[in-house]
């Protein structure tokens, strides 16, 4: 597996060769591209450290139209390093975004519903993306050093019922490949991957 980099309209952007020319949209941001002074410069996504949420929204509506996805449909993850996974619909979209997220610990997502992006974050954990063909599923998850293994069986699992075959393909994304996303004063906070399955059961 490799990664491969992107740049539209100066959005750099990383995709897997696994799910490429799969029908699997999905994307690794970076840090360029953005709207975002120092110190979170400048394609932050980050909600809630400190950055203006008019730029945090502006840097979403960038990248996502980058990944050719619609940014007030994005489901955003509340990662607390537990195994909760949550069936995401149509009801949470623009949660963490444009609203407010009712849940207070989901380091995992699935949908089968079109067209809703997921997205998770990572600092020095992996991130797991699985696509389901069988079932039309996608999920993204945080995997955390306590909840690695439970939240990447479970999420696969939820992805749909069992069919005889895994849930494929997997991607894990360590720290060591990831690109950083930004710099917060007290530490590094690095890529995100923001999922989803779009109008022909792909992600973005």
């Amino acid at each position: 597996m490799s990664f491969l980099t992107h740049t539209s309209e100066n959005v750099l952007w990383m995709s897997s060769s696994l799910l490429d020319g799969s029908g699997v949209r999905h994307g690794f941001s970076t840090r360029i591209g953005g709207v975002s002074p120092a110190p979170w410069d400048s394609l932050n996504l980050g909600v809630g450290r400190g950055d203006d949420m008019d730029r945090v929204r502006e840097n979403y509506r960038r990248f996502c139209a980058a990944l050719g996805v619609d940014e007030r449909r994005a489901v955003l993850s509340k990662q607390v390093h537990e195994d909760n996974v949550r069936h995401v619909t149509a009801e949470d979209c623009g949660k963490g975004l444009f609203r407010d997220r009712d849940y207070t610990s989901v380091d995992a997502m699935v949908t089968d519903t079109p067209g809703i992006p997921l997205v998770v974050f990572s600092a020095d954990c992996g991130i797991i993306l699985l696509h389901d063909p069988v079932h039309g599923a996608v999920g993204a998850a945080h995997a955390g050093w306590r909840g690695a293994a439970g939240c990447s069986a479970r999420t696969q699992g939820t992805c749909g019922p069992p069919s005889g075959r895994p849930s494929a393909p997997a991607v894990l994304k360590r720290t060591q490949t990831c690109p950083r996303l930004w710099r917060p004063p007290w530490g590094r906070r690095r890529s995100r991957i923001s999922p989803a399955r779009g109008p022909s059961g792909t992600w973005t």
